[in-house]
This record gives C-alpha cells, sequence and structure tokens, in this order.
C-alpha cells in the first residue's frame, strides 16, 4: 500500500544506528533554519522470494520500505520501492545507513534529538552496566543482526533541499514483522498526520524517471 500525510513545522531529522553520534558517515542527519509542513508518502512491501548469489538460491523474506518526504509544490512523486520521480535539475546527494549493534531508528524534530540525545548520554556513560540496562530504546526497531539498513538520499535544486527519500529492507529477524506495524512505526516517528492511501501517478515530461 501507498499512503501520504503531513508532517507538520518539519525541522529536523535523523535516521541512524541510535547509538551512532553525529561525526559517523554512515547516518543521516538534517536541521533546516526555519519549521515548513512538508508532505510525505510511503511504501511498504512485504518480500517473500527467491534470490541467488553466487550460484545459490536462498530465500529472502522481510519488509520492503521507501519513504518520500518533500517540501510543498515539489514535484516528487513516489512510484515504487527505491523508484521515484523527481524535477529535472535536482542534485541528487546519498548516504548509506549503517547498523552497528542491531538496531536501527527514525525520527523527526523533538524525536530526532531523542535520538541525538541517547547516543551522546550512551556515550557519555560509557559502561557496561549502562550499555546492558539502555540498549534498547523505545523508538528503535531492533533488527537482529548487523550491517546496512538501506540509504538516505537528498534532493537539492540550488542548495535548497527539496525532497528526501529513505529506502529500506528489514528481514523476517527484525522486531517489525507486519506492514501495519511498520507503517505505525513510520507514522509515530515522523509524526505523520491526515494520513490517507494515495492515488497513482500521472506522467510528466519535466522530470526525471530513472531513480
Amino acid at each position: 500500500m501507498k499512503y501520504k500525510g503531513i508532517i507538520k513545522d518539519f525541522e529536523k531529522i535523523v535516521v541512524s544506528d541510535p547509538h551512532y553520534l553525529q561525526d559517523v558517515w554512515c547516518r543521516y542527519d538534517k536541521t533546516f533554519n526555519q519549521k515548513e509542513d512538508w508532505k510525505v508518502e510511503f511504501i511498504i512491501k512485504e518480500v517473500d522470494e527467491m534470490q541467488e548469489y553466487k550460484g545459490q538460491e536462498f530465500k529472502v523474506e522481510g519488509l520492503d520500505f521507501c519513504i518520500i518526504i518533500k517540501k510543498e509544490n515539489i514535484t516528487c512523486d513516489l512510484l515504487d520501492i527505491g523508484k521515484y520521480v523527481y524535477k529535472k535539475g535536482t542534485e541528487i546527494k546519498e548516504t548509506e545507513i549503517g547498523i552497528d549493534t542491531a538496531q536501527v531508528c527514525m525520527g523527526v524534530n523533538e524525536k530526532a534529538k531523542e535520538i541525538n540525545d541517547f547516543a551522546t548520554k550512551m556515550k557519555k556513560d560509557d559502561t557496561f552496566e549502562n550499555l546492558f540496562t539502555n540498549y534498547n530504546p523505545p523508538f528503535a526497531i531492533q533488527t537482529m543482526s548487523d550491517g546496512m539498513l538501506g540509504s538516505v538520499q537528498e534532493g537539492s535544486i540550488n542548495g535548497d533541499t527539496t525532497f528526501i527519500c529513505i529506502t529500506g529492507f528489514f528481514d523476517e529477524c527484525a522486531d517489525v514483522k507486519t506492514i501495519d506495524e511498520l507503517k505505525d512505526y513510520i507514522v509515530e516517528q515522523l509524526n505523520i498526520e491526515n494520513l490517507e492511501l494515495k492515488k497513482e501517478y500521472s506522467k510528466n515530461n519535466d522530470i526525471n524517471y530513472d531513480i
């Protein structure tokens, strides 16, 4: 299903392993100079398929997701997982999202600040007892493995950020098992309001389709 909604007074976003500080390269952290209402749309799909790697087949199960957060009146529309359209002339910058502690999170505004405050506190109180006690913050998704979540692609025109695209995958070991569970997490952590199902996109010649 494809959903759309609004993030009101959008000012800050973080997508990261909750233990990463701001100087880690494989995390995304963005703060804007002013608060504005941004539109959001996202797709979540169940994955249950056979894939081949180095001549051997293996089964892949889990949840694929893709989220677009965009300014008002910006040409950018989500077509499928990892596929979206955007205005020609847009510069794309990509950040991979790494996982070192088998958990990952995202959040906007106060929830983004909560993520950064948690990482700072964990670094300051760097003891085994503190790590064990506070290892699983309530705003994080437990992945049960390390590696990569996916990526964040930031689109900008003349240095002005116009949209953010978050793409990722949770396998069957993660503690989000259903589309509804992941949908509820995204809605809560991104403060999405006015959630509704989204209609399909109609083609326009002034946009790129090859993402």
